[in-house]
């Protein structure tokens, strides 16, 4: 059973980069996953129509242009992003390398850098991109989970179990945790051991 790190490449966070695509009217696969909150903004009515002199006052946002490094950037994220999505992560890594050099500090690159070290099974070296972004962010459930998930990829589940376990301490909201600790029993054809975790962790 491979449990792979693609579904938590998507890195919400407030960066440069995504502040520089946003602008530029282009959304990478990574930041189009924002979850949908049903019935979280309330019908408003209309407001009214604005009068003449407010309207004479009010002039259009102009968006803002990009610096060819900006544009050069988001040309290099796109080309990343395609090849990360059809599984070319050679091709991206190489990609997202070249981008580290344009903006070596940008949360978005390195998340995706290290999945893509983690599917070339570049376990390590994912590992050490992961643990410098925990270093900056370690409240981030993204960077935490990545970190642990990297045992599931290596088939190391007890390990992976652990960490989930852990990570449940700090996330005890978080189904998507419960589900995975459920697969650590499963990818160890331990049945009875995932039903009795999960018998021990309903309500009573």
């Amino acid at each position: 059973m491979k449990l792979t790190l693609s579904i938590l490449t998507p890195f919400f966070m407030a960066t440069p980069l995504l502040s520089t695509l946003r602008r530029a009217g282009f959304g990478l696969a990574l930041m189009t996953c924002l979850p949908l909150i049903a019935g979280a903004e309330e019908e408003k009515p209309a407001a009214p129509a604005p009068t003449e002199s407010a309207a004479a006052e009010s002039t259009p946002t102009e968006t803002p242009k990009l610096t060819p490094e900006q544009e050069k950037l988001v040309g290099i994220m796109q080309k990343a992003s395609m090849a990360y999505y059809s599984q070319n992560y050679t091709d991206a890594l190489a990609r997202l390398d070249e981008a580290t050099q344009i903006a070596p500090d940008d949360a978005q690159i390195q998340m995706m850098r290290g999945g893509c070290l983690a599917e070339l099974g570049r376990f390590d070296e994912a590992k050490a991109v992961f643990e410098a972004m925990a270093k900056k962010t370690p409240e981030h459930f993204a960077v935490r989970f990545n970190l642990v998930e990297l045992h599931n990829m290596q088939k190391r589940y007890a390990e992976a179990r652990e960490g989930f376990e852990a990570l449940l301490k700090d996330f005890p909201e978080s189904e998507f945790v419960r589900y995975k600790i459920v697969l650590t029993y499963l990818a160890e054809k331990n049945q009875q051991g995932a039903i009795e975790w999960f018998q021990k962790m309903r309500p009573a």
